[in-house]
């Protein structure tokens, strides 16, 4: 749950630096650049090199100019960060707390215990069992056959598991090194929440986000909606 947690915080953090790469494009007459997503070297070669005739160009003084260059420098790199990042198989919380406050890592943990993230569920612990509360990932479901739940049934001990394992040849059992265990099961009203979210979560339609930009645009707007 914090790898997943960690993932979702980075990729609002990167969006966010998306928009504003895109702002400090602006003065720089680079937005279209960077909406495509095309090479930024070249054009920021030529800003630096001919710093005075572009300020002249754009009509701003230089030293102006070398601060908006500056801005743009350092959100990019930000992006890079955030974009490589991303790319890793798994994140702590000390990589993603370079890049986000302890209030936006408060205010998502507050989130999830309140069950406000459309793909994730909230459970209390239940000790002895469950010493801390836990968090199922409803987008990551995971079944088996009942033909490993009945060979798990079967099996006393560990050592008869893996006995088990080595007689089948097909992935569930070779990708299952631990017996199966049932430690625990949901009472009313916890498992009843869970299968509604489940459904609310999978009967859900899908759209892109609206640029951010977008929605500034409507709301400083005074047409009615």
């Amino acid at each position: 749950m914090t790898s997943h947690g960690n993932f979702e915080l980075l990729e609002q953090e990167l969006q966010d630096a998306r928009e504003a790469l895109r702002r400090v494009a602006e003065p720089l007459h680079m937005r279209e650049i960077v909406e495509l997503e095309l090479p930024t070297a070249p054009t920021l070669k030529a800003l630096e090199s001919s710093l005075e005739e572009k300020a002249l160009e754009f009509g701003v003084p230089p030293l102006r100019l070398q601060k908006h260059l500056s801005a743009f420098l350092e959100v990019e790199t930000r992006v890079g960060k955030l974009t490589a990042l991303l790319e890793k198989a798994r994140l702590d919380t000390a990589e993603v707390a370079q890049f986000c406050n302890p209030r936006a890592l408060t205010k998502y943990k507050l989130a999830v215990a309140r069950n406000t993230i459309i793909d994730l569920h909230f459970l209390p612990p239940c000790k002895p069992f469950l010493e801390s509360a836990s968090v199922v990932i409803l987008r990551r479901v995971v079944t088996c056959s009942t033909d490993v739940l009945r060979a798990a049934q079967n099996c006393l001990s560990q050592r008869d598991w893996a006995l088990v394992r080595e007689q089948r040849t097909t992935s569930e059992f070779t990708n299952t090194p631990l017996k199966p265990e049932r430690l625990l099961r949901l009472k009313s009203p916890y498992l009843e929440s869970l299968m509604f979210r489940f459904g609310t979560f999978f009967g859900r339609v899908g759209v892109r986000d609206i640029e951010r930009r977008h929605l500034d645009t409507l709301v400083a707007s005074n047409d009615e909606i």
